[in-house]
């Protein structure tokens, strides 16, 4: 096996960006909320309206949390229209059902809604003043209301091998007038499995879809729209659109490009490097270019930006000793260089597999979460912070061990 690089860092492109709702500025945005949601594994759903300082356990009705043995696992979630959606599902081994929740008290309570989904969501996006929510065997749903889903049908899109079963959409992006979903399609072929990339679009509002084909080797992890056209990760290449072509550049002789792909404040970040443990650069202007201060053994999860800054979050690893530690860094002066203020988190953060996997900014402050998975009885801790360098531990509501937030998201982004 060969070793992977201990290096890690920031890719930052400056580009104008017109997405689904919760990367950008949405065109369809008429509503808003400056509550956080946060999302985990349990059927857990929590909720803040001061700025992540205190957090309430949302209720989730009609008995979704549990099924046939296996727990809810709340993956995404947006606000539009005056409501929240969220979508997740249940999913090992021969057991697979999706949900879709909504809640129009902002956050307080949720209810399933009836889809046609036959395994777990991954992605829910606004596009097009419509709901887009994607995920296993082929599943993408519409929804122009959150309320009545309707399920797309992609028999004789994609080339069959198996049916939807293979099929696996983990992100949709939306831009002119088109609505594009990717992940990975399955193929068996002389009694050998093999991934392949999975592209698909509709330039009509979801009606029809087209497969496209030929466009790299590897599952394609994300999809962001930009005023460059779409940009796709795929395998550590660069997918993108422009002027209705598709093109693929596999990086062959250059730094390669990573998820997670964090649009914020007109930027995009990336993280760069080798066989997926990454190397420090920094992107800016519609190419990519190595720039900026190289930052160690970082492992980047999430990006914001607020009251002047950009901060990002995640965990860094002492090559020696494998120990892990949660990590803030922020940056005023458009990502060229970045200060760690991990210290004001404390020592609760501190231990082995101990990582920050989520930021957002919401009424005035940062607000991040992370935990010590593999350390007993250390369940998920959120810290707030107006400037991104002093921070406070939030109050929460008892979450236990198995009740990790993963996901931040905010009705405002």
């Amino acid at each position: 096996m060969k070793k992977r690089s201990l290096f890690a860092l920031i890719v930052l492109i400056v580009i104008s960006v017109v997405s689904c709702k919760k990367d950008s500025i949405d065109i369809d945005k008429e509503s808003g909320s400056e509550t956080i949601i946060g999302l985990g594994n349990s059927g857990v759903v929590i909720r803040s309206a001061d700025g992540g300082l205190n957090w309430t356990r949302a209720s989730i009705a009609n008995g979704v949390i549990d099924y046939n043995g296996y727990k809810l696992l709340v993956r995404d979630a947006v606000y539009a229209k005056d409501k929240w959606i969220a979508v997740g599902g249940f999913g090992s081994g021969a057991v697979h059902k999706g949900i879709v929740l909504t809640s129009t008290d902002d956050g307080n309570t949720w209810n399933e809604v009836k889809t046609d989904a036959t395994s777990v969501l991954y992605d829910v996006e606004y596009c097009g003043n419509k709901f887009v929510a994607a995920g296993m065997k082929g599943n993408i749903l519409l929804s122009t209301d959150g309320t009545k889903w309707t399920k797309i049908n992609l028999k004789g899109v994609i080339p069959d091998n198996g049916g939807n079963e293979k099929h696996t959409f983990v992100s949709v992006a939306y831009g002119e007038g088109t609505i594009v979903a990717v992940g990975r399609t399955d193929f068996t072929a002389f009694g050998t499995t093999q991934d392949f990339p999975l592209i698909v679009e509709s330039t009509d509002g979801g009606n029809t879809w087209k497969h496209v084909s030929k466009i790299g080797s590897e599952t394609v992890r994300v999809v962001k729209y930009t005023n460059q056209g779409f940009i796709a990760l795929s395998g550590g290449g660069v997918i993108s659109k422009k002027g209705g072509v598709w093109s693929y550049d596999n990086r062959s002789g250059k730094f390669r490009i990573y998820p997670p792909l964090h649009y914020t404040n007109n930027r995009i970040f990336a993280t760069s490097g080798l066989r997926g443990r990454y190397s420090s650069v920094f992107n800016e202007g519609s190419g990519w270019e190595e720039r900026g201060n190289k930052i160690i053994n970082l492992g980047v999860r999430g990006v914001t930006y607020g009251n002047g800054s950009y901060l990002f979050v995640g965990s860094e690893m002492h090559p020696a000793t494998a120990v892990v530690k949660a990590v803030t860094y922020i940056s005023s002066d458009n990502g060229n260089t970045w200060v760690n203020t991990r210290e004001s988190l404390g020592e609760k953060l501190v231990g082995r597999h101990c990582s920050l996997k989520t930021a957002v900014y919401a009424k005035g402050r940062f607000v991040i979460a992370g935990d010590q998975r593999r350390m007993p009885g250390t369940p998920t801790m959120i810290f707030t912070s107006e400037d991104g360098t002093n921070w406070k531990e939030s109050v929460l509501p008892g979450l236990t061990i198995d009740e990790q937030i993963y996901k931040l998201v905010s009705g405002s982004n």
